[in-house]
């Protein structure tokens, strides 16, 4: 499942960074969502979700076994981890029997059915429900025609990482200093410093370094290429094979580690990337293969499929949130000690936050431009 997963992510993750400075989403909150439809598709959506994802019938077992594990590692250490999906259908029809009994019982996919008269009411429970599970930064007006439609079918999926670090920063070594962006245009940015033992590699054209949350089961792993390699390049090399290669290899050293203190938020309409990953009929109005997720008998198709997310990173740890909405219309709708490793992130580079254990991408990001 693992490679599945990280195949899909780092796939998606060059689709999309070409066409953004700063890049930073939840490729685990898109498969969430996704699966979550798997259990209703049927015929050539099924299958496209199947090649697309690795979708089978137990990967929505592996993800609420997984998640319960995320839960309880993050909470032993004082961090906190959260993935909740809600699922509104606006159909008088309500959910199918075979939604419900799947669901009822998830204490973390919650299923609510409305009425035109109570859209507004369900609007608000949406927003709490993003606001609680979330960040209140991400609250905006996530389906803009309201939930009046008597017809359609949302989907909301939400991811939250918070995580401090295992060897926090000292707020007195941060300076400003420059980071020099894609553009070539030095800017001058918040700059965080600390020399202590790290998970390290390096190659002769990019660095390798691992960041620990408390409790060790988390952490941030930076990839960082040098000034003489293209960010591009690097890509064309990242793949989950040399991935894990990279990882097999790390190993503690004495490192000095200069890191940008920054925060990004992005909304982006994720469709045109999972269409070029191969998703294609879930997106057409002439399919009746969603029909499975509720009693009606009405042709549904994905008309949205958005994210959008923030993280902050400072001394003291990370914030990472990321919403994914799915709006689902229906047709009739319109080593040894000595000089430290020198690693110093003051350009362009990629992010991922994972777990450690099963190396799952919780979060992916490209950092271009600090104050963008």
């Amino acid at each position: 499942m693992v490679n599945n997963h990280q195949n899909f992510c780092l796939n998606l993750f060059k689709r999309l960074e070409k066409e953004h400075q700063n890049l930073f989403f939840s490729p685990l909150s898109i498969q969430v969502a996704f699966s979550v439809l798997y259990e209703g598709s049927q015929g050539k959506i099924h299958e496209e979700l199947e090649e697309v994802f690795a979708f089978n019938r137990n990967t929505i077992q592996v993800y609420k076994q997984l998640n319960r594990e995320l839960i309880k590692s993050a909470r032993l250490f004082d961090n906190d981890f959260d993935n909740t999906t809600i699922m509104v259908t606006g159909d008088g029809t309500g959910f199918s029997e075979r939604i419900r009994e799947f669901f009822y019982a998830d204490e973390n996919i919650k299923l609510l059915v409305y009425d035109p008269e109570n859209g507004e009411q369900i609007l608000q429970q949406l927003k709490q429900f993003v606001s609680e599970h979330s960040d209140s930064r991400l609250l905006f007006d996530v389906f803009p025609a309201g939930l009046s439609d008597p017809n359609g079918l949302y989907l909301i999926s939400v991811i939250k990482f918070v995580g401090k670090w295992y060897k926090p920063f000292d707020e007195q070594g941060t300076s400003d200093q420059f980071f020099m962006p894609s553009s070539g245009h030095s800017i001058p940015s918040p700059m965080m410093s600390k020399v202590s033992l790290f998970n390290y590699f390096e190659e002769k054209h990019f660095q390798i370094l691992e960041m620990p949350y408390k409790g060790d089961r988390f952490s941030m792993l930076i990839l960082l290429p040098s000034q003489q390699l293209h960010f591009s390049e690097l890509l064309i090399q990242l793949n989950p094979a040399a991935l894990d290669k990279w990882l097999n290899h790390l190993k503690l050293e004495r490192v000095q580690v200069t890191f940008p203190k920054f925060s990004i938020e992005k909304d982006m309409n994720l469709i045109p990337g999972l269409q070029k990953l191969g998703l294609a009929e879930i997106f057409s109005k002439n399919n009746t293969d969603l029909t499975g997720l509720t009693k009606s008998e009405r042709p549904q198709y994905v008309e949205r499929v958005w994210q959008r997310s923030l993280i902050e990173v400072n001394e003291s740890g990370t914030t990472a949130v990321a919403v994914t909405g799915l709006d689902i219309p229906t047709f009739m709708r319109p080593s040894k000690e000595n000089q430290p490793k020198i690693f110093r992130a003051d350009h362009p580079f990629l992010y991922l936050i994972m777990d450690k254990n099963t190396r799952l991408i919780l979060f992916i990001g490209k950092l271009d431009h600090p104050k963008k």
